[in-house]
């Protein structure tokens, strides 16, 4: 979605190629998620809408990236996030709805709180400088570390194993992703 966001929005230049290693991916992804909507409803839609929300997400750092520094992105993506949460928490109050209704975080779900804060404001400054530096289709085959990661702690903290066709559709991923980045080396190392 990021490499063809990136045609739309940034100007980047798709080949034939790319294109179809990105269906191949979405396959992968497709095989992994395995919507059932009979059995769930729109909630298999929720991973594509976080994927869609992301996507922008990378595009809109890889534009700003050029124009502010990732320090005032930060701060101003903070501050951002802080307003419209805060706004819902009340509003979600003020309305008995019970997922938005505010709870008195412990000490220690406060210091989980500014670690994860920590590591969040760690994360987006290393993907602003990134951006700066570097193109989305360089860049964006990097993402699928993420699902390396989510294996490792899903197996150690919920002890969940990927099985058979999960681990099918994360090669199909990570293959389409190790092709296009091999192809962009490729292409800008010969002009």
């Amino acid at each position: 979605m990021v490499t063809l966001l990136s045609a739309l929005f940034l100007g980047e230049i798709i080949r034939w190629r790319r294109i179809a290693a990105i269906c191949f991916g979405f396959l992968g992804a497709m095989i992994i998620i395995r919507p059932a909507f009979q059995n769930l409803g729109f909630v298999v839609f929720y991973p594509v809408g976080a994927a869609i929300c992301f996507s922008f997400y990378i595009i809109l750092t890889r534009k700003l990236a050029h124009q502010e520094h990732p320090f005032r992105m930060q701060f101003l993506t903070g501050i951002s996030g802080f307003l419209v949460m805060g706004v819902a928490l009340l509003l979600g109050d003020a309305t008995d709805i019970q997922i938005l209704s505010l709870t008195s975080p412990t000490a220690s779900h406060w210091g989980l709180l500014a670690l994860l804060g920590l590591i969040a404001t760690i994360g987006h400054l290393l993907v602003a400088f990134a951006y700066q530096r570097a193109s989305v289709s360089i860049l964006a085959p990097f993402q699928y570390v993420e699902i390396i990661g989510a294996t490792l702690l899903g197996f150690w903290l919920f002890n969940d194993f990927p099985d058979p066709m999960t681990w099918l559709g994360i090669v199909i991923i990570v293959a389409s992703g190790i092709y296009v980045f091999h192809r962009e080396s490729r292409i800008s190392n010969s002009t």
